[in-house]
């Protein structure tokens, strides 16, 4: 007789991030409440998307973003563009898309 045995991993991943890119709160005029912005980079590596493609959809102006030292990107706009066009399975936590 067999025996099986099911292992499952999980794994936890911290983003360290650089005093310019925290998440400037903001409101945002498509997702209609106030969210956090985040710079590309950041909002690239929360969703494994590329920084190439969260700077095309920011210059198409699909995305919410200011522009004042730095520029910051509404991560909420991105992942309605991702859901919609279904060019990312993106899965994310919505710690990231608020904050108390």
């Amino acid at each position: 007789m067999k025996k099986r045995a099911e292992i499952t991993f999980e794994s936890e991943e911290t983003i360290i991030l650089n005093q310019d890119e925290l998440p400037m709160r903001e409101y945002c005029p498509r997702c209609q409440t106030s969210v956090n912005l985040f710079t590309p980079r950041v909002v690239s590596l929360i969703t494994g998307a590329s920084e190439r493609e969260i700077f095309r959809h920011v210059e198409a102006d699909a995305i919410y973003f200011i522009e004042v030292d730095r520029l910051a990107a509404c991560l909420g706009c991105y992942l309605r563009i991702a859901r919609r066009s279904k060019e990312e399975d993106t899965t994310i936590d919505n710690r990231y898309l608020k904050s108390e």
